[in-house]
């Protein structure tokens, strides 16, 4: 019997046996499993009013209402129980957490998780969501310090696997991120962190059709995810269709707007696209997600420079170097510097030299930028 088939059965037994409580539980869980929200909550409304609430009816609720992405529902249930119990509930105060988690208020789901981890620090999925709101709000070492040094009690654990090696990809710890990677696809091989570290491995070994297989399976349930959009995005610039890779690009950072590289690729497309303006709204809106990164204050020093603002560019220039002292942007300035002031040799030597050390990036437009300058 299909699972569709079995729903309607028990629809059935409900309607003949409508006290039956277990019976409920039975269809609310399949009803969740098929994605029947609406009916899951119809049902348990239902079954409240002709036999009355209970917490354990409550709290069922809430849980179909943070699978169906309605938090502030979800969190009035939860708080009804909070009310009648002066102690904590583990499992009552992390719903609540991921209800604000689900509204991105990663501020108040961190003060949540951390009143919860002072008196049940051993609950896996507590430790996780810390580590995965730290790591949503870009703050490697602290998402790093809060999941890492537990894994070895989560090696069955896929989503705690799946996020450390997202984690430990973007500390540039490559070969743990593939190992972690590797071994979370293995216990669930629909694991979306560990999916979005492998289809990042296919893009930095240049193939970006095999990226794009796996990020359409992520894109498919989670069309809003940032960073899958952001790869499947860099994928297509790799396949030099920077116009589609622009407007992945926009959608990405509509959902993900904390993502300083993924506004720098943009950037990229729209300065190659010969929108400056355009480019330099992306530029600074990185700088503002991090004032020491390098490459923001080179890129605006390239968009100086097509502004002929050329103190301007020379002061960027130089905060990049003390920044960053091989800055690829800042380098690439510097030589349409050398440029304007007739210096064409020392520019071409400078191109050549980025070329040489920077070629492998699958900054598609950028290396296309650096390789049109030269003569």
């Amino acid at each position: 019997m299909s699972m569709t088939a079995q729903l309607n059965s028990l629809k059935k037994y409900l309607q003949e046996d409508s006290t039956n409580e277990p019976l409920l539980f039975d269809l609310i869980k399949l009803a969740c499993q098929l994605k029947e929200f609406d009916l899951a909550l119809t049902s348990i409304n239902d079954f409240i009013s002709n036999n009355g609430s209970s917490e354990q009816l409550i709290f069922n609720r809430a849980t179909v209402y943070l699978l169906n992405h309605q938090p502030k529902s979800a969190r009035a249930d939860l708080q009804q129980i909070t009310a009648n119990h002066p102690e904590q509930i583990p499992s009552v105060e992390y719903n609540i957490a991921f209800s604000f988690y689900l509204e991105r208020n990663f501020t108040q789901c961190l003060v949540c998780l951390n009143n919860i981890l002072k008196f049940a620090d051993s609950v896996s999925e507590i430790r996780i969501l810390l580590a995965r709101v730290l790591y949503q709000q870009s703050d490697l070492l602290e998402a790093n310090a809060a999941l890492v040094p537990f894994l070895a009690s989560y090696q069955s654990n896929a989503e705690a696997l799946g996020l450390v090696a997202m984690i430990l990809l973007d500390c540039n710890e490559l070969n743990q991120s593939k190992i972690c990677a590797k071994n979370a696809l293995a216990i669930d091989n629909t694991q979306y962190d560990a999916l979005l570290a492998q289809a990042t491995f296919d893009l930095f070994e240049l193939k970006p059709e095999k990226a794009m297989i796996i990020l359409a399976k992520i894109l498919k349930t989670q069309p809003t995810n940032g960073r899958a959009l952001s790869l499947n995005a860099q994928s297509l610039m790799v396949l030099h269709n920077i116009d589609d890779a622009k407007q992945q690009f926009y959608l990405s950072v509509k959902y993900m707007d904390n993502h300083i590289g993924t506004w720098h690729l943009l950037g990229w497309c729209e300065f190659v696209g010969k929108n400056s303006e355009l480019a330099k709204s992306a530029f600074e809106k990185a700088l503002l997600i991090d004032k020491n990164f390098a490459e923001s204050h080179g890129a605006l020093a390239v968009i100086a420079i097509t502004e002929r603002n050329f103190e301007l560019a020379n002061k960027l220039i130089r905060i990049a170097k003390r920044l960053d002292s091989q800055c690829l942007s800042a380098e690439y300035a510097e030589s349409l510097l050398l440029e304007q002031n007739g210096e064409s040799e020392k520019a071409q030597e400078l191109v050549n030299s980025i070329l040489a050390r920077h070629s492998h990036l699958t900054n598609v437009p950028f290396i296309q930028l650096i390789n049109n300058s030269k003569t």
